[in-house]
């Protein structure tokens, strides 16, 4: 839960420290944390249950998601610090968010970026539920069934709270803000393509 606030709080923050964007009312705030927690609850459940029965690989299945994300991070070039020895941890830190749930960190579209990264997630979560499933334990409880719908299930209502959140709570559907631009359910693929292009070509915040 802390999480999933502090990310959404971060974001409120982030749009009042910038002028020419549109604030976050409350109804979307609470979209936001929402869409987080559903997404984060049942990673945090697939780690556990993954621990309980394997102990030390939990650690190096977060390490091998972490080098991933930091490599994809550090693709995008930001440039949030002054030098690059600070982006390097600024980069580090936001990979181990990453962990946990998707960072943006960089201006424009990010639905290729989301499915790609969400994908991963949800791969890994099945994966781990699945291990712990069949090899947890010889005798299974009452919780293994509620354990498993909630990893598999409760992700996707996660998705769907992100969709409506986007489609109905963003701020750039609410208000016709200078240099903003409604969120439309279908993009071209072309466009997409060429905006995410664009996006890495330069370090801007994302919001």
């Amino acid at each position: 839960m802390s999480i999933s606030w502090a990310l959404a709080a971060y974001q409120k923050a982030l749009r009042l420290s910038l002028p020419d964007k549109a604030k976050l009312g409350c109804s979307s705030i609470v979209l936001l944390f929402v869409w987080r927690l559903l997404i984060i609850g049942p990673r945090v459940l697939a780690f556990a249950v993954f621990a309980s029965c394997t102990q030390y690989s939990l650690f190096l299945l977060c390490g091998i998601h972490w080098v991933v994300m930091l490599v994809w991070i550090l693709t995008q070039r930001t440039t949030f610090c002054p030098t690059k020895i600070q982006e390097y941890f600024f980069n580090a830190v936001a990979a181990f968010i990453c962990i946990f749930d998707f960072f943006n960190l960089i201006e424009g579209r990010t639905r290729i970026r989301y499915v790609i990264y969400y994908s991963i997630v949800y791969c890994e979560n099945a994966g781990m539920v699945t291990v712990w499933y069949f090899y947890g334990s010889a005798t299974p409880g009452l919780y293994f069934l509620p354990v498993v719908v909630t990893v598999v299930a409760v992700f996707w209502i996660g998705v769907l709270v992100q969709v409506v959140y986007y489609l109905a709570f963003h701020p750039n559907n609410k208000l016709p803000y200078a240099g903003e631009k409604h969120i439309r359910i279908c993009v071209p693929w072309s466009e997409l393509v060429d905006c995410e292009r664009d996006d890495l070509s330069k370090g801007t915040v994302a919001v």
